[in-house]
């Protein structure tokens, strides 16, 4: 098992990182995000109104 692993890294380590990448991708534009995102992004915008 660990032969197959130690040839393997490689490979394995690409099918590992591309799968994390492509569930990132279907994770941030998932339907719905954009309303929550945009909330984020107006943050800072919100937060200086309040202090006057």
């Amino acid at each position: 098992m660990i032969d197959f692993i130690s040839d393997n890294a490689g490979m394995i380590g690409l099918f590992f990182f591309m799968g994390f990448f492509l569930v990132m991708l279907i994770w941030l534009f998932r339907p719905g995000a954009g309303k929550l995102y945009k909330s984020y992004a107006d943050m800072p915008l919100k937060e200086g109104q309040d202090d006057e």
